[in-house]
């Protein structure tokens, strides 16, 4: 476990993290009074252990970095990944690829829909992880020892999670299963804002094209409002 907060610190480590095959990836952020996610701790795990990237860090180039979630020799593995990827999109511009989402997988092996990181890490690893941090103000600087432990517990387990789904899925002609969803975890549309669609999500029962038309401007004038103010 490693806390990077400088740009030659990333750097060393994506040198390394360029050499697996296999990495996981996990975020920590704060999405309470803010249009935008703000990213407050980045977990990537790998087969000898974890970086935890500090993303508030003062001039942190984070380039390095968002080279790797495009290397599409590395497979990015993570767990109910929607909102990690909108985070390194909303950072970088782009989705990362390829990658494979545990909680999408874990459905095609019997485990229910949306089973959670915990209890995924119990059936695979028979491990029961500290949540003690669960609400921690991740903004806050210094971390301490135990918040930076509870966070690498994100990612260090994740690999082998990944690892024994695989083989399930392999060994029973399963891997079919979840390719639509995996494909449309990916799919950029997901990620980009288009606030003339945003009256989609006001819920209302009027078939008044007046109504309609001024509701689509106000709904698309207080997305913009909010996106530009964050």
């Amino acid at each position: 476990m490693i806390l990077i907060d400088t740009t030659k610190e990333l750097n060393n480590a994506c040198k390394i993290l360029k050499k697996q095959k296999v990495i996981a990836i996990d975020c920590e952020f704060i999405r309470e009074k803010t249009y935008f996610p703000i990213p407050c701790l980045i977990q990537v795990g790998y087969d000898d252990g974890a970086f935890l990237i500090d993303p508030i860090a003062k001039d942190l180039d984070m380039s390095s970095f968002f080279l790797l979630m495009q290397n599409k020799k590395i497979l990015k593995v993570f767990h109910s990944g929607r909102q990690d990827i909108e985070i390194i999109y909303n950072l970088s511009g782009k989705v990362p690829t390829p990658v494979f989402d545990t909680q999408i997988a874990a459905q095609a092996c019997g485990l229910g829909e949306c089973v959670s990181y915990e209890n995924l890490v119990k059936v695979y690893c028979h491990v029961d992880l500290d949540k003690s941090c669960r609400l921690t103000n991740w903004q806050l600087r210094p971390l301490t020892k135990e918040q930076l432990e509870y966070a690498s517990g994100d990612v260090t387990y994740l690999i082998t999670c990944y690892e024994k789904i695989k083989n399930h899925l392999e060994e029973n002609k399963r891997e079919t299963w979840i390719k639509e969803e995996l494909d449309d975890l990916i799919d950029i549309s997901h990620y980009e804002v288009d606030t003339d669609k945003s009256w989609q999500r006001i819920r209302h029962n009027s078939r008044s094209v007046s109504f309609l038309n001024a509701l689509k401007f106000l709904a698309s004038w207080r997305e913009k409002r909010a996106i530009k103010h964050n």
